[in-house]
């Protein structure tokens, strides 16, 4: 009985790991299917997150490329601004410096001007002042040749009428008044000198 019993152990036993062999070979082939899949699917996630790192990277360096483009043309946009108003600056300098110059010489002119024309003024008073002396002469000079004339007439003819009287007294018997030359020394209206 004891060995009937062993030997349907034996069999069972042997059963059990003939079913359990023939269940592991499907289970390992289907677990070798699977694990190729996944392996497959494993290196292409890999390759995509190699792909996007990529991506990543080179998106990362054009931007940072853009951003040192972006700051080389703003410093150079100022430096180039600066410049622009430096050279402004210096115009607006520059005429300043004209515009004062100019108002300089506007203020010398009329100061040259004004003198000019007083000396002008000065002189046409002098002009005027020295032709009314010379009027005032001249008419001073025909008022004295006149008196001189009137002398030397009156002195001819008590001349001859001393001539014709045998006493020196005219024919009517009255004595003429002695003539005397003008006298330039008490005359208002000699000519001045």
């Amino acid at each position: 009985m004891a060995s009937i019993a062993g030997t349907r152990a034996a069999l069972e036993n042997q059963q059990t790991a003939a079913m359990i062999a023939a269940t592991q070979t499907p289970l390992a082939a289907m677990v070798q299917a699977t694990a190729v899949p996944l392996q497959q699917t494993a290196t292409h996630h890999a390759a995509i997150a190699t792909q996007e790192a990529i991506v990543v990277e080179s998106t990362r360096m054009a931007i940072s490329n853009e951003v040192q483009a972006t700051r080389q043309a703003i410093s150079a946009e100022a430096t180039r601004t600066q410049i622009i108003l430096d050279g402004q600056m210096q115009e607006i300098n520059q005429e300043a410096q004209r515009t004062q110059t100019t108002n300089l010489l506007t203020i010398i002119l009329a100061v040259v001007i004004g003198l000019a024309v007083l000396t002008i003024v000065a002189a046409g008073a002098y002009i005027l002042v020295q032709r009314q002396k010379a009027q005032a002469a001249a008419h001073a000079a025909r008022a004295y040749a006149e008196q001189r004339r009137l002398f030397i007439v009156q002195a001819a003819m008590k001349e001859q009428e001393n001539r014709h009287s045998p006493n020196g007294k005219p024919a009517n018997g009255r004595s003429q008044p002695t003539l005397h030359p003008p006298d330039l020394q008490n005359n208002p209206r000699r000519p001045s000198a």
